[in-house]
């Protein structure tokens, strides 16, 4: 009997670590909160949605398999890569509320550009989808852009493509956690050190 119950106690603790419906993920500091208010570090990998379209019903439940608390899902804005409709952003959330898994989404159009209209383009992607992300904010992050600013010389631009975007998402009224990606293909961390303040403070919810 003792077995047993260590057994049931050892099942138990993933279900009640997962975010429930309610409340958000949030930022405090440096910490990245869940949505009861939970530190939550990420374990996970990468589905690249746009062109691995119609294999979420295997991957995502593999992902859960092997151990992953989080899938990163990659989408477009539907200039360079497939844009989602509304049904099928839904089928991906709800795939990964099924199999306990918390999704972030980015969009692949802006990687490696330094023009800051091809950053907004994306930030006005996340605000057209806004009504069905705003409902899942215990269970989606939206990672804005895959990195966004191919340059590795000049973390004020970077955190000045950032401001306007992440401003745009947030007056457009989404309220999901953010990430940003560090520049120079996301492999220049010197910006964050420099400028990321400067970018993520940008709108009211300070939840980047």
């Amino acid at each position: 009997m003792k077995k047993l119950i260590r057994i049931l106690a050892l099942m138990i603790i993933p279900l009640a670590s997962y975010a429930q419906d309610s409340g958000t993920f949030s930022v405090s500091g440096t910490r990245l909160l869940d949505a009861n208010g939970n530190d939550f570090v990420m374990r996970g990998v990468n589905y690249s949605w746009c062109w691995q379209k119609h294999k979420e019903v295997t991957v995502i439940p593999a992902a859960a398999r092997i151990g992953c608390n989080t899938i990163r899902i990659q989408l477009g804005t539907g200039r360079k890569f497939t844009r989602p409709t509304r049904s099928e952003l839904k089928k991906l959330i709800t795939l990964c509320e099924e199999n306990h898994l918390i999704a972030v989404f980015n969009t692949h159009d802006a990687t490696g550009s330094d023009n800051v209209a091809d950053l907004e383009e994306a930030a006005r992607f996340w605000v057209d989808m806004k009504d069905l992300l705003n409902e899942h904010t215990s269970t989606t992050i939206v990672n804005i852009a895959n990195e966004w600013y191919g340059a590795s010389n000049n973390a004020q631009a970077w955190a000045d493509g950032y401001r306007s975007a992440i401003s745009i998402i947030r007056d457009g009224g989404l309220l999901n956690t953010l990430i940003v990606d560090a520049a120079g293909w996301g492999q220049w961390p010197r910006s964050i050190f420099e400028a990321a303040d400067k970018g993520a403070s940008a709108g009211p919810l300070h939840n980047t």
